[in-house]
């Protein structure tokens, strides 16, 4: 009994640290938006909003991987020899990237000219694309040891000053005249100093080049079929909540590309709680899972407070949405207030999946995997089917979202799904 209240009791610090950060980090993130959409024209924002939503797909894997590691990590650390073992670990990882890193270059020669033809950038944004795309992988595997490490506090300040870097270099690129040129180099830039910063403090935490007998350590994770469960889930998950902005690209008008994502960018606001909640959750729903605690009730904590708070930011844009786009983004994105009321009502169900498929993951179960997976290419065929209703991806989200969690309920009911 006395183990279960210290579990609850670091949950209950652990979320307080995470949830302050995220809060912070989200703030900052958003004072990036502000200042970009208010830089920018409203055709130039829309792109840039494109091509970031491309890029979170492109890296959704970082996701899992970060997910993978931080479970393996943790688990590691449970163990005899765990700092030597964790040293190991890192070191195949690193050597693992630079790999990826010549992978993805050769992917990128290719790809370019038809990229280039369909998102009308310049060869130099091409590769500040790249770019981006390689260290916010490196990034994600260092984020998976931070968050095994427990170091919540590490974790939110360091995205809170990269947040504040995005701010200052964006500010300035597109003072000087670069625009989206600007933004994507500032990105880029934050994610070199990044790496470099997080590394510096992993390296504190195992010392990762010391030289001294290593243990041996074979990457078994790789082959377990559980890791593409988890990458399938994962990416489903980021294209399904993220790639909105590009299926209305490639569905809808032009002018309703413009005005649709300003909204879908401040709607997201209402997953900002569930992924405070995850980045401490998970790596002690892992560790309960390995001494055998039982915290059910810590599942049904997180999609309450989930749910509320997504209601609560999704009740302020319905009432206040013209406000909102007024004094945030500027009185030349009004079209987009009609959108804002009632986008957010759209995220709240995802924002549980959320919760749900991380805790699922952490117990080994595959159930989101592929059902996620399904929902793909029927959110593909009502995006491109209803293209003319001017509330059909908020209408697609909810039904989509709704429905998923309908047919989770019907199975947990039937004892075909235990948690």
């Amino acid at each position: 009994m006395i183990k279960k209240i210290n579990f609850y009791n670091k949950i209950i610090l652990n979320s307080s640290i995470v949830l302050v950060g995220i809060l912070f980090t989200g703030f900052f993130g958003y004072i990036f938006h502000i200042v970009i959409a208010r830089l920018l024209s409203q055709s130039e924002y829309a792109i840039i909003i494109t091509l970031l939503s491309l890029i979170t797909i492109i890296c959704a894997p970082t996701g899992a991987l970060a997910m993978i590691i931080c479970k393996e990590v943790s688990a590691l650390l449970t163990k005899k020899n765990s700092q030597s073992l964790v040293r190991v670990f890192s070191l195949k990882i690193y050597k693992f990237l630079i790999f990826f890193l010549f992978f993805l270059l050769a992917i990128s020669f290719i790809a370019k000219d038809r990229f280039l033809f369909i998102f009308d950038i310049t060869t130099f944004e091409y590769f500040l694309i790249v770019n981006l795309i390689f260290f916010t992988y490196v990034n994600f595997f260092q984020v998976g040891l931070i968050q095994a490490f427990e170091k919540f506090k590490l974790y939110s300040t360091s995205f809170t000053i990269f947040n504040i870097l995005k701010i200052v270099f964006s500010f300035i690129f597109i003072y000087l005249g670069y625009n989206t040129t600007g933004v994507l180099l500032s990105l880029s830039l934050v994610g070199i100093i990044g790496t470099i910063f997080n590394f510096f403090f992993i390296n504190l935490e195992i010392d990762i080049f010391k030289y001294k007998k290593l243990v041996s350590l074979d990457l078994n994770f790789f082959k377990n079929k559980n890791i593409l469960n988890i990458i399938v889930a994962n990416v489903s998950f980021i294209i399904i909540t993220q790639g909105d902005i590009l299926m209305v690209k490639f569905f809808f008008d032009k002018s309703y590309l413009d005005t649709y994502s300003p909204a879908s960018v401040l709607s997201k606001l209402v997953l900002y709680a569930p992924s405070a909640l995850v980045t401490t959750l998970f790596p002690l729903f892992i560790k309960s899972f390995e001494n055998n605690i039982r915290i059910k009730n810590a599942l049904f904590f997180g999609i309450s407070l989930t749910f509320l708070s997504g209601l609560c930011i999704s009740i302020i844009f319905y009432f206040f949405s013209d406000l909102i786009i007024s004094k945030i983004l500027g009185q030349h994105y009004l079209s987009s207030s009609n959108l804002l009321k009632f986008a957010g009502f759209g995220f709240i169900p995802f924002s549980i999946i959320y919760i749900l498929e991380h805790y699922l993951i952490s117990r080994n179960t595959v159930f989101f995997a592929y059902l996620l997976l399904i929902f793909v290419p029927v959110q593909l065929f009502l995006y491109s089917y209803f293209n003319t209703f001017y509330f059909s991806p908020i209408i697609i989200n909810i039904f989509i979202g709704c429905l998923f969690l309908f047919i989770f309920g019907l199975l947990v009911k039937l004892k075909k799904l235990r948690i």
